[in-house]
């Protein structure tokens, strides 16, 4: 049982993201900006008025203030 448990936890850690920290972005959204932006450090340099366009402004604020 150890075993599985730990695998488990292990897979939990190797699928979370940066974006799951942001509030406001959820599962769909994060998708949407790992598939335009190719990563969460495509995300981190991309201009804010692309993210305004992708995700809205307000979202937007919130990913900068949390990963930059």
């Amino acid at each position: 049982f150890a075993v599985t448990y730990h695998g488990l936890l292990r897979g939990k850690r190797q699928t979370a993201s940066l974006l799951d920290a942001v509030p406001g972005i959820g599962p769909a959204t994060r998708k949407r900006l790992i598939r335009n932006f190719g990563s969460v450090a495509g995300v981190k340099a991309a201009p804010f008025e692309e993210l305004a366009n992708l995700v809205g402004e307000s979202r937007a604020k919130a990913i900068a203030e949390r990963l930059r």
